[in-house]
Formats: structure tokens, C-alpha cells, sequence
């Protein structure tokens, strides 16, 4: 796979890996990749599934998205500009959620780029607005996946899942110097 950086796009580190190597993406399936960055995850989940909309709320990530969609010919995703679900009416059989989960403080600069990892202050602003929508656009048996850290709480994120009815497990776990990555899968029990 070939992913192009893109200036002022998120490039692909460490979690996007470990979310990687995770996503268990079953043939024909529908997947949605919120938070796309550069695509790299949606262009994972497309050499499997049947469709892959990759949406972001930053536009070049989008359309750094859909260049890299090109330059792998990965004519099954589509990338689009969404604040989450904002822009999805469609269902999926796997939402992939690599999330912004970095505490940050009033007053620290913030840009299209920051959009990435700046979840608020205390981490979870957008992941709890993710966790409130993604029941809403799973299939019936359709999954979760996302990464959780150890800076945001990823408990409060299990639990929440599990309180929608979700069966949940934390499917990899990776300690780094400052925190530890976990990788949440979460299968929508209706």
C-alpha cells in the first residue's frame, strides 16, 4: 500500500497501526472510517470489505483521502467531509474510530491539524459524541472498533458501549513511555 502525507493531514503512527492489525475486516462488508486522516485505515478495511466511506471533518484530510484511495485503486471507498456522523445516513457492518483522545487545555492553538488529537480536556469531548451516534449506524450484529488510551479514560468508553448493549472486549493493548493504547471491539447486540 502506498500512503502519501499530506500537509496538514494526521499521518499514520502507532495506533493507526495497532488498529491496523485489528480491524477484522469480513469480505463484501460495509465499513465506515471515521476520522480518516490519510486513509490508511479505510484503504486496510477496502482490500477486504465490499464498500468503505472514509469521512473526517478536516477537508484535507478528505481529499488527501480520496487521492490516496486513487493512487491504491481503491475504487470501493469513498471519502467524504463529516463531523462525525453529520454527513452518514447510511448503516455498516464496522465502524472503524481512531479517535482524538488527547486532553488539552483552553487556549492551546488550535488549527484544522489539531483536530486530530485534541479531545477536549479531558480527552473524551469527541468520543463521547462518537459513542452516542454509532449505535445508530451499525447493522444488526455489526461492530465497533476503536482505539482507547489511557489518558481519556478508555474504561468510561467500554462501559459506555457496554451499557448501549454492546459485547465488548479490548482486543490489543500496546504500553508506550507515557501511556498505554488499547484497542476496543465492541459487536452491537440489538
Amino acid at each position: 500500500m502506498k500512503i502519501n502525507a499530506c500537509s496538514g493531514v494526521y499521518e499514520p503512527a502507532e495506533d493507526s497501526l495497532l488498529l491496523a492489525e485489528n480491524l477484522d475486516v469480513k469480505p463484501g462488508s460495509t465499513v465506515l472510517d471515521v476520522g480518516c486522516g490519510s486513509g490508511f485505515l479505510g484503504l486496510v478495511a477496502a482490500r477486504t470489505a465490499g464498500t468503505v466511506i472514509s469521512v473526517d471533518i478536516n477537508s484535507r484530510a478528505v481529499e488527501c483521502t480520496g487521492q490516496n484511495a486513487r493512487l491504491n485503486s481503491a475504487t470501493n471507498l469513498e471519502a467524504r467531509k463529516s463531523d462525525l456522523f453529520s454527513n452518514v445516513t447510511e448503516t455498516f457492518d464496522l465502524i472503524i474510530f481512531n479517535p482524538p483522545y488527547l486532553p488539552t487545555e483552553e487556549g492551546e492553538p488550535s488549527d484544522e491539524m489539531s483536530l486530530a488529537w485534541d479531545g477536549g480536556r479531558s480527552g473524551r469531548e469527541v468520543i463521547d459524541r462518537f459513542l452516542a451516534g454509532v449505535s445508530g449506524h451499525l447493522n444488526p450484529g455489526g461492530r465497533v472498533v476503536t482505539l482507547g488510551s489511557s489518558l481519556s479514560d478508555y474504561g468510561k468508553t467500554i462501559s459506555v458501549l457496554y451499557d448501549l448493549g454492546f459485547q465488548v472486549s479490548i482486543a490489543a493493548r500496546l504500553l508506550l513511555d507515557f501511556e498505554e493504547l488499547v484497542v476496543i471491539s465492541g459487536i452491537y447486540d440489538f
